[in-house]
């Protein structure tokens, strides 16, 4: 898991940094980082090497910091989270509202989004107890000045749901499913200049464009 996350970092970096130098502007880009990750005291170091090897501002990476159930935060995995937000980057909790993620780590830790994941949100706009949860997460995030990043948003019923709770950055199949790198990069050429050929009619209209599109 180790090896397999720095080669995801190095891709990651690599592909915003090929964009900043094509297109003038890198392209943000965010990695999982697991627990035990956060345990290396050299973790902070090594990353901090491979944003000068990719000079990106830091804020084009988002680590999204994954929790296990029941696992209490070391001393050592506390100061790195402190050490990324000082160098610039981005952390997320990911999958908030499962395992440890609890409210009190988001009071605790220097995080500056949270990720509603898939099972809270796959039927939103026939369930009200999802309805609630994530409107209830969404109302929070922006009292605490975090952003919020919705997972697994695959339908237009779901879609317009959450366009009725607030302006969440949208992940899923509805806006996208996962490619290849040059994939990727076309996509994101038709994004700049054809929308309407890659993303779906309702995402695109002026009052109705989630955040980050």
């Amino acid at each position: 898991m180790t090896e397999l996350t720095w080669h995801m970092l190095e891709m990651a970096l690599s592909l915003s940094y090929q964009r900043l130098l094509s297109r003038g502007r890198a392209l943000p880009v965010a990695v999982n980082i697991a627990p035990m990750m956060l345990d290396q005291p050299d973790f902070v170091p090594r990353l901090l090497l491979l944003l000068e090897r990719f000079p990106v501002r830091p804020q084009m990476l988002t680590l999204e910091v994954i929790e296990q159930p029941a696992r209490q935060m070391a001393v050592v995995q506390f100061e790195n989270l402190l050490r990324l937000r000082m160098a610039g980057c981005r952390l997320s909790v990911d999958d908030f509202g499962t395992g440890a993620s609890n409210i009190q780590r988001l009071l605790e830790l220097p995080f500056n989004e949270l990720k509603i994941p898939a099972e809270f949100v796959r039927g939103l706009a026939d369930d009200r107890r999802k309805t609630a949860v994530v409107g209830g997460a969404l109302f929070m995030a922006q009292k605490m000045a975090l952003d919020v990043v919705v997972e697994g948003v695959e339908t237009l019923d779901d879609y317009e749901a959450l366009l009725m709770l607030g302006n969440p950055v949208i992940q899923g199949y509805f806006i996208a499913r996962p490619m290849a790198e040059a994939d990727l990069l076309k996509w994101l050429h038709a994004l700049e200049h054809y929308p309407e050929r890659v993303l779906p009619l309702e995402a695109i209209r002026s009052d109705r464009a989630p955040a980050g599109i």
